[in-house]
């Protein structure tokens, strides 16, 4: 494993920048390269559009502040079974091929959790950090 992606997902809440550093620091530790895709679940399915993304250097992970409330990724409360597209995880999956994801930290709640399963059946290697 040599990238990882990091999503946070559903609302605002305090703690996921600090998941987001953590992440990104163990990532770091281990030799593997962390990005951060913006905008939860919206910006995993829109991943293939992107022109690029966030690298998580040592650098630019301390300047992610664990103390401010909300997320340095942004969110979205977009469910992705709700996505009208027989596609949508071939889709999904051309966009961590873009970016040499090799798999996802994904943070978020219930629902969030529920997404991590349907994704993680159908072969995208994908962690939850609950919320």
């Amino acid at each position: 494993m040599k990238n990882i992606g990091i999503i946070t997902s559903g609302g605002d809440c305090g703690g996921l920048n600090g998941v987001i550093k953590g992440a990104a620091l163990m990532a770091l530790s281990k030799g593997i390269t962390a990005w951060i895709i913006p905008n939860g679940y919206a910006g995993l399915y829109n991943l293939k559009d992107l022109p690029s993304l966030t690298k998580l250097t040592k650098e630019r992970v301390e300047e992610i502040d664990v103390i401010v409330a909300g997320s340095e990724a942004g969110n979205s409360r977009v469910k992705v079974s709700k996505i009208k597209d027989d596609k949508k995880f071939e889709r999904i999956k051309e966009g961590l091929k873009k970016f040499n994801l090799d798999a996802l930290v994904i943070a978020g709640g219930d629902d969030t959790g529920s997404v991590v399963v349907d994704l993680a059946s159908r072969d995208i290697p994908c962690v939850h950090a609950p919320k």
